[in-house]
């Protein structure tokens, strides 16, 4: 039995290697790919016009990755004076380290309810927000802050590339590959990944595997599209990921 992966690099590549590491097959499916956002060139002009406690959400670490390259380009730092979200641990990580400030995220479910949940709506009231993320991002932050009385601006800092896929040979690759278990992490790769497969009849097969997701709405997404074996982790990390495999 293979597992498939289809993590973008290079998170992707990291994950079949620790699978490797400790015996367990998988093969990498790389849909999507990343580069910066025509979104940027108005980070400059809204950062300059945020005042004390107002916020900057990151929502992923692409994000973070991009808006850091196009800050340090025109020797602009992470302001100090407003307060940093992240959607989870690793991407506050990521965040604290390229800015230098505390961030707040979630601790138990990474995803956007959560992160909603840790905001204090009396005090974000009136404020300006700033949120880091791709045109497919969900809305749903942006509309719950608008609601609170938050200025919203939402920056595209990168932008998602489809990588060119034969449904058909793919399929079969699959099929070879002894593939019985899919890891999706994101509602936008599961969405691209069944597009691929249903070009082709032969490729049905590959809804009766079971699928691992990262939050009730892909799964309710992967219920939708034909998928019956479902199974939800709400870490996103390699590790938890593994972990879940191992089981």
């Amino acid at each position: 039995m293979t597992i498939l992966i289809t993590r973008p690099l290079p998170e992707g590549k990291k994950l079949v290697s620790m699978l490797h590491d400790v015996g367990i097959k998988s093969y990498l499916l790389s849909l999507i790919k990343f580069r910066p956002g025509s979104g940027l060139k108005k980070l400059l002009n809204q950062i300059s016009q945020l005042k004390n406690r107002d916020m900057i959400f990151s929502l992923s670490k692409q994000a973070i990755y991009y808006t850091n390259i196009y800050l340090n380009k025109n020797n602009v730092t992470w302001p100090s004076f407003v307060k940093y979200y992240a959607i989870g641990p690793k991407t506050g990580s990521i965040l604290h380290k390229y800015s230098g400030h505390n961030i707040v995220y979630p601790k138990k479910k990474y995803n956007t309810e959560e992160l909603i949940s840790l905001l204090n709506t009396k005090e974000i009231k009136n404020k300006t927000a700033i949120i880091l993320q791709n045109k497919y991002g969900r809305t749903l932050l942006q509309k719950r802050l608008i609601n609170y009385g938050v200025k919203v601006n939402k920056i595209e800092c990168y932008e998602i590339i489809f990588n060119n896929v034969d449904g058909v040979k793919i399929g079969k690759k699959l099929k070879e590959k002894n593939i019985k278990t899919l890891v999706i992490t994101s509602g936008l790769i599961l969405k691209q990944f069944h597009k691929i497969i249903s070009i082709s009849e032969t490729n049905k097969w590959i809804l009766n595997c079971k699928i691992i997701v990262v939050s009730n709405r892909i799964a309710n997404l992967a219920l939708e599209l034909g998928w019956n074996n479902i199974k939800i982790i709400y870490n996103i990390s390699n590790e938890k990921i593994i972990n879940t495999l191992i089981k």
